[in-house]
C-alpha cells in the first residue's frame, strides 16, 4: 500500500502546477490582483477582461446573467467603466464579443495543443 501511495504522489497533479502551464500556453497576463488577463488592441488603447478558462465564478456569472443581449454580455465582459470607455473611443458591442469570441476558441487550440507551438509527434519519411 505504502508503494501505491508513493506512485501517487509522483503523478498527482497540482492544481496550482496546472494552472500555471495553462497560463503559459495561452499567454496570458495576471494582473496585480491575481485575476488572469486575455487582453486585446483598439482604438490606440489596451481593454482586458478576466480570461474566461480563469476567471471568477462570480465573473462568469455576471456574464452568463447578461447573455440575453450583445450589449449587455459587452458589457460584463468589460465591466461597466471599460464598456463605457470603449463605447466612447467608438467600440461596439460586436467588436467585444469578436475578441471575446476569438479568446475562446484560440483557448480551445492553445490547449488542445493545435496552437502556434504544436507538441512535436512522429515525422512521416
Amino acid at each position: 500500500m505504502a508503494q501505491k501511495q508513493q506512485q501517487n504522489r509522483k503523478t498527482r497533479r497540482t492544481l496550482e502546477a496546472t494552472k500555471k502551464k495553462f497560463i503559459e500556453r495561452t499567454d496570458c497576463e495576471t494582473g496585480e490582483d491575481g485575476v488572469v488577463y486575455a487582453s486585446f488592441e483598439a482604438f490606440d488603447k489596451v481593454w482586458t477582461f478576466p480570461h474566461p478558462l480563469f476567471a471568477s465564478d462570480e465573473w462568469q456569472a455576471s456574464v452568463d446573467a447578461a447573455a440575453e443581449t450583445n450589449i449587455g454580455k459587452a458589457q460584463a465582459v468589460l465591466g461597466e467603466q471599460q464598456w463605457e470607455q470603449f463605447q466612447a473611443a467608438g467600440g461596439t458591442a460586436s467588436d467585444v464579443m469578436i475578441m471575446f469570441t476569438d479568446v475562446q476558441l484560440t483557448m480551445q487550440d492553445e490547449i488542445s495543443g493545435a496552437g502556434p507551438t504544436p507538441p512535436a509527434g512522429p515525422t512521416q519519411s
